[in-house]
């Protein structure tokens, strides 16, 4: 009842998901290799609707390069038509993909999975006794994102530059004196 195809095709997809419609396959999982071409709105628009004229539960999912080391690293989300992301562990990225399958939060979902070079966020759910299928469900729902650290940082800056300039008239004062 559910089809994962890694590394597909473009190309051969909307025939590949005709097969799955006739053959009664009720979820679609798409991975695409980063040595495809990126995919183009026109060709998002007409891999849509090739999933929808499928009638499955679709999700399709762009990732970088696979390589064999670097497990357990940040991860985040953007738009399927980005350029290719960079290289990500293939167990990261098939671990993602295993938990994906089965959340309803990637269904009918295009995005690319991507490395996240701030991964505290993964790290203060692991210190937490999150799992890995919380950790996708996060990424799915947009609670981890590239912004939401940057976000975090610019906050900690502005409150740190808030409190030094709070001490600055106070040292004003004590130096006048």
């Amino acid at each position: 009842t559910t089809w994962l195809a890694v590394n597909a095709e473009e190309a051969a997809l909307a025939g590949q998901l005709a097969q799955a419609k006739a053959a009664g396959v009720r979820r679609v999982f798409v991975h695409l290799g980063a040595d495809g071409p990126s995919p183009t709105v026109a060709n998002q628009e007409a891999l849509h609707s090739a999933l929808e004229a499928c009638g499955a539960e679709y999700t399709v999912m762009r990732a970088g390069s696979l390589t064999a080391g670097g497990l357990g690293g940040g991860l985040k989300l953007s738009a399927l038509d980005e350029p290719t992301c960079a290289q990500l562990p293939k167990e990261d990225v098939f671990r993602f993909i295993t938990e994906a399958l089965t959340l309803p939060e990637a269904s009918g979902r295009l995005f690319s999975l991507c490395p996240n070079l701030d991964d505290s966020q993964f790290r203060e759910m692991r210190r937490a006794g999150c799992d890995r299928r919380e950790e996708a469900k996060a990424l799915l729902d947009g609670v981890i994102s590239e912004t939401a650290a940057v976000d975090a940082a610019a906050a900690a800056t502005t409150a740190k530059k808030d409190s030094e300039e709070a001490k600055l008239p106070q040292q004003t004062a004590e130096i006048g004196r």
